[in-house]
């Protein structure tokens, strides 16, 4: 099937296949990143891979595979997507938190995703909480505690451990390792890549195009 796909979406000058995708997407599908790259893989025209690529960035599945897709992107295209996408989408995405952040709590947008990643935090804590209790009932009882989510943070260059209930300052260089436990099933259980039927549906629609 992955053949078929390379071999449509080569046609060149058709957007047809990028067209009918865009379609599929903004209808609520997520879609594998195996798919993903599969279309991006061989596709020559710029244009058309970072069209790609904007398309399926925010909805693939798993939702930390992204970097997969920008690893498939020259320069040139990088360039492209981050106009797109906005450069801090490109390192910061709400459903792919986890990695390194870096923000500057004076600017208002990042001190607003700063925020946002302190609130997930206590909604993950649960999550933190629930598997503590179990590794407790385990050999050897109870371990020291150690924070999973919100790790090595520093603020100006400085210890800032995580305090829920301490805000922000107004300026200031603040840095951490944030890791998301919650999964997308965890959140909707009726989250799920596009089926290999409806994909098939997908590119036999295409095919269908060529004659025209």
């Amino acid at each position: 099937m992955h053949a078929r796909i390379l071999a449509l979406m080569e046609v060149k000058g058709s957007d047809d296949g990028v067209d009918l995708l865009e379609v599929v997407i903004t209808g609520g599908s997520i879609i594998g990143i195996d798919q993903a790259t599969a279309l991006l893989t061989k596709v020559k025209d710029s244009e058309r891979k970072v069209r790609i690529a904007h398309l399926t960035f925010h909805h693939l599945v798993p939702q930390d595979s992204a970097p997969k897709i920008l690893a498939l992107l020259s320069e040139g295209e990088m360039k492209m997507l981050q106009k797109l996408l906005g450069s801090l989408s490109v390192e910061f995405t709400p459903n792919n938190p986890t990695g390194t952040h870096k923000l500057n709590l004076g600017v208002a947008e990042e001190r607003s995703i700063g925020n946002n990643l302190r609130s997930w935090r206590c909604a993950e804590g649960t999550i933190q909480e629930v598997a503590d209790k179990l590794v407790a009932q385990m050999l050897g009882g109870r371990r020291d505690f150690i924070e999973k989510v919100w790790r090595n943070c520093t603020l100006n260059g400085g210890a800032w451990p995580y305090r829920n209930h301490v805000q922000f300052p107004a300026v200031g260089e603040l840095c951490f390792d944030y890791t998301k436990l919650s999964r997308p099933q965890d959140e909707n259980r009726e989250v799920e890549s596009i089926s290999d039927t409806r994909w098939g549906f997908f590119i036999e629609e295409i095919e269908g195009w060529e004659g025209d």
